[in-house]
């Protein structure tokens, strides 16, 4: 008897060549490997996509911003830098102008702490004002708000200085810049400013608001002056001569006058203003609450609708 025994012909239509016990082949084990490295090569590729495309988008939002570049310094504004002045597309932190008095408590502002430290024309200021009570008559016109090289005189000491029964502006307020006073026994308001020729070119508006507040625009340039209410342009005024070189301190009410009204929101800009950018300036007008101010001492009546002569 042999000592090889062959059992395949005891297993009929058996090939034990072809029988798999389970044991993974190298064939198959490259298999897998093969897909996973094609799942982690495919993120990659996405990722080079996506980078491709924000590539692309960014050159085109370059290639429109040059444009609109050379459009707004060769053809037409594009980019309002300044609120209210000309172009359509807002960019905002371009603002040239500097704001003081932002709560009620307002004290005099040294003309070298401002933006028109050098200028005593050619630029623009915007002011709130709240008349509180305009039935403290004086002698004198009453000054609410001046730029000008000493404080006001006010009370006894500016009714000293009356040669008579009246007086005017400069019989208080020597030498000034510009200011802003109520007439001595009426809700009228005087925007004026002192010529090279020492003459007073002034602004009258009639019945301004009282216990309302409004929004007092001033453009001084070197030939003219306008005065805005609340955005509209009330009057403009030709000067005979230029205004005097006065490059004095910024100055609220004084005295007795801190009764008769507050002020608020001083913004002062370094330019010459457009009508759009007087009526756009912020912050927006101060509400009646801002002020703080005490009811009025006696009977005042109240007007929204000033008129100029």
């Amino acid at each position: 008897m042999s000592g090889n025994l062959n059992i395949s012909k005891y297993v009929p239509n058996t090939n034990f060549k072809n029988i798999n016990f389970g044991l993974p082949t190298k064939k198959a084990a490259n298999a897998g490997v093969g897909a996973e490295s094609v799942a982690e090569s495919a993120t990659p590729a996405v990722a080079g996509v996506w980078k491709k495309w924000l590539a692309y988008i960014l050159a085109i939002v370059i290639c429109l911003f040059v444009i609109l570049i050379f459009i707004h310094y060769t053809i037409t504004p594009v980019f309002q830098l300044h609120p209210g002045g000309s172009g359509f597309i807002r960019v905002p932190g371009f603002d040239d102008g500097a704001l003081y008095w932002q709560s009620s408590k307002v004290s005099d502002i040294m003309n070298s702490k401002t933006v028109v430290a050098s200028l005593y024309q050619n630029y623009s200021f915007t002011l709130d004002i709240f008349i509180t009570d305009p039935m403290q008559f004086s002698k004198a016109p009453r000054i609410l708000f001046c730029r000008t090289t000493s404080p006001p005189t006010t009370g006894a000491s500016a009714l000293s200085l009356l040669p008579g029964s009246s007086s005017t502006l400069t019989s208080i307020l020597p030498v000034y810049n510009i200011a802003v006073a109520l007439t001595p026994d009426t809700n009228d308001l005087i925007v004026s400013v002192l010529s090279a020729d020492n003459n007073m070119e002034n602004i009258l508006l009639s019945n301004v608001p009282v216990q309302t507040p409004f929004r007092l625009g001033v453009v001084l340039m070197e030939k003219a002056l306008e005065v805005y209410v609340n955005g509209n342009l009330m009057k403009t005024r030709a000067f005979a001569s230029a205004p005097m070189a006065v490059l004095g301190n910024f100055y609220p009410p004084q005295g007795d006058n801190t009764t008769i009204a507050k002020v608020e929101n001083l913004h002062i800009w370094p330019r010459v203003l457009t009508p759009s950018e007087i009526r756009a300036a912020t912050p927006a007008v101060s509400s009646a609450a801002s002020f703080n101010a005490p009811p009025p001492k006696t009977g005042a009546s109240c007007s929204t609708n000033p008129t100029s002569h």
